[in-house]
């Protein structure tokens, strides 16, 4: 099936003198279809193409797993968007953090956007702010894990509740970071307070 794109890339890099960077696959004898990556560069002497020099890579694994982590990817994504549960890490001593997509619907920023505290910070409530400062602190300070309730002031003044929790672990360094839930409570708090 894939003969005649990969016959109309070799003739375009003779033709144009360019080199190439596909995938394909091949009927291998012994092991069945397997998917080849194949990288090659024109060499010229003075100024005459001469021949073709490369590699051909055998990327089946790769490749399966690959499908296999963007279909567990997707399963989770969707899973968390009908939890309405984003999850999050933390690493305390860059302060660098990571969203999950629906960490991101629930805070209601861009996706492109990069997360950091002052952004938390921002649309927490402003009668839950030293709270949640306080909590989130002293977890970084002592390596505790947390578990919250605070709620998020949204800019077009709606409120959300939240519930927060977070387990400590340290990475391969030693750094302290968090890795955790944020889930999106506030049907059940209105249908409680109702």
């Amino acid at each position: 099936d894939d003969r005649e794109r990969i016959k109309k890339e070799l003739e375009r890099m003779v033709t144009k003198g360019e080199g190439c960077d596909e995938k394909f696959r091949i009927l291998h004898p012994q092991r069945g279809v397997r998917l080849v990556r194949s990288v090659g560069f024109p060499v010229f002497e003075n100024g005459v193409l001469k021949r073709f020099a490369g590699t051909i890579m055998d990327i089946t694994e790769e490749e399966t797993l690959s499908q296999k982590l963007k279909r567990s990817q997707a399963h989770l994504s969707e899973a968390q968007h009908l939890s309405q549960t984003g999850s999050f890490g933390w690493v305390v001593s860059s302060g660098e953090i990571f969203w999950s997509e629906e960490t991101f619907r629930i805070f209601e920023y861009d996706p492109a956007t990069k997360p950091t505290i002052e952004l938390v910070f921002q649309r927490i409530h402003p009668e839950d702010k030293e709270f949640v400062r306080q909590v989130i602190d002293r977890s970084a300070r002592e390596g505790n894990d947390f578990d919250l309730d605070h709620r998020l002031l949204m800019p077009d003044k709606r409120i959300k509740y939240l519930h927060v929790i977070a387990r400590r672990r340290r990475d391969d360094s030693g750094n302290l970071e968090f890795i955790g839930a944020v889930r999106d409570v506030t049907a059940a708090k209105m249908a409680q307070q109702k």
